[in-house]
């Protein structure tokens, strides 16, 4: 069980479920009257709402709802029902660690004691940040070095996208401004994130066409390899034919960046394309990839948001092809889910790319604003902490 795995690797739920704070039968009605009436749920709508279920508390591996009695002869006045359920989206991938983590809830406890909460990131630092740093960059592929914090995964993915097209100029190649994108990617909600995802069921992509910058991107196919494809050979296809022949994905990116020289970047989702449609693809997929962008002078951006932080099996998805992306963006998992948090990092020579030409200017166009939460770092140097060590690893055979 994903609990009893926690507690061994030393992350222990401060409950079982969490205290709870159930409501009353009138107050849950209230409740869930205004929250149907007034606020938006993402991928519904608030004129046909799908349900909302109460949750009063969470821990471990489970989410603890309050539901209406389902007496049909329940009055106003009966009790509401407690059901604990297992929650096996894990919050859309980000309580890697679980629900309710004593040493995360500690850590965040002390950080408040301190007084320091948060602070700017403009002229000011502070140890958290420094340190939380330096943990990342030691877990990280070699060489990804220079880290740029923010608000959210999208945000992440969105400078990211500044960082290649500041790059390219930086180096004199101002006609590099195109990104080389995968069918069926999902790289977040913002406009710039929406317009390298895919075109066509890119989660709210058909509501703003006009507003995406269609002319700034190129897609390769993907491979037909969906995890819920149920057809002989599916395993032995992934497995024996990518050592042996260039496949789908590997070939359209191939003879994009061959047949053009105005690609900046190609973004991709390594290993995995989760909100696409759980599609792989492996890792010496992800070494040819790695190769053809270094001869054709494209950045190769690796989007884990979804699939870092031992999701696959290993710390990061690219290890599995022992790839160093020119840019990686993470999230979720980051903060175990505990707030939203947005990290890019890329190495020396792009970040000296960018700084090359007009420095002033350059600096300008790319910094979005950006606060760095003190206690973001501290809990996430808590998380950080369990998740590398060596005991996290045997997480994967429980799932």
């Amino acid at each position: 069980m994903i609990f009893r795995t926690l507690c061994r690797s030393g992350l222990s739920s401060a409950s079982a479920v969490g205290e709870s704070l159930a409501p009353t039968s009138s107050s849950l009605a209230s409740l869930l009257r205004y929250d149907r009436k007034n606020i938006y749920h993402p991928y519904t709508s608030l004129t046909s709402p799908l349900p909302a279920y109460h949750v009063t508390s969470a821990g471990g591996s489970k989410i603890r709802l309050t539901l209406p009695s389902s007496s049909s002869s329940s009055s106003p006045h009966d009790e509401p029902v407690q059901k604990d359920v297992v929650d096996g989206m894990s919050s859309w991938w980000s309580t890697v660690h679980g629900y309710d983590v004593e040493a995360i809830n500690e850590a965040i406890k002390a950080q408040v004691d301190k007084g320091l909460c948060h602070v700017m990131f403009g002229g000011l630092t502070h140890g958290p940040a420094v340190e939380l740093s330096e943990v990342l960059c030691g877990v990280l592929p070699e060489g990804l070095e220079k880290i740029f914090y923010s608000c959210s995964g999208s945000v992440s993915v969105e400078v990211a996208l500044k960082m290649s097209l500041q790059y390219q100029r930086g180096i004199s190649r101002p006609h590099k401004n195109k990104f080389l994108s995968v069918l069926g990617g999902y790289h977040g909600d913002t406009l710039g994130c929406m317009s390298v995802s895919d075109p066509g069921n890119g989660m709210h992509r058909e509501l703003f066409d006009g507003w995406v910058n269609d002319r700034s991107v190129i897609y390769a196919e993907r491979n037909e390899r969906s995890m819920f494809s149920v057809r002989d050979g599916w395993a032995g296809d992934t497995v024996k034919t990518r050592r042996n022949k260039e496949t789908k994905m590997v070939r359209s990116i191939r003879e994009h960046l061959e047949s053009r020289d105005d690609i900046a970047a190609v973004i991709m989702e390594p290993m995995c394309q989760g909100a696409g449609g759980m599609f792989f693809h492996s890792g010496d997929e992800l070494a040819a990839i790695r190769r053809l962008t270094s001869e054709h002078g494209a950045l190769l951006v690796f989007d884990e948001i979804a699939t870092g932080f031992g999701r696959t099996g290993e710390l990061f998805a690219c290890n599995h092809g022992g790839v160093t992306p020119d840019i990686i963006t993470l999230g979720k998992a980051i903060t175990g889910g505990y707030c939203s948090l947005g990290v890019t990092v890329t190495t020396d020579r792009v970040s000296n790319g960018e700084f090359t030409r007009t420095r002033t200017r350059t600096r300008t166009c790319t910094r979005t604003r950006t606060r760095t939460r003190a206690r973001n770092c501290i809990l996430l140097l808590t998380c950080s902490s369990s998740t590398t060590r060596r005991n996290f690893w045997p997480w994967p055979q429980h799932f």
